[in-house]
């Protein structure tokens, strides 16, 4: 199990925005496609991040 003290927390404005940009995206195409028809490629790509940085 992982714990909270793995948990990267974004310092720079930068990474900030881009967390709030997945985290957006993903609740929309959640809500569109469903938990089963969405994956991370997907919302990396919606999100326009690598699959690396999500």
């Amino acid at each position: 199990m992982s714990s909270d003290k793995n948990i990267h927390i974004p310092q720079q404005s930068r990474s900030i925005e881009k967390k709030k940009r997945i985290m957006d995206t993903a609740m929309v195409m959640f809500s569109e496609r469903g938990f089963q028809g969405t994956n991370a490629k997907v919302i990396a790509l919606s999100a326009e991040v690598s699959i690396g940085t999500f």
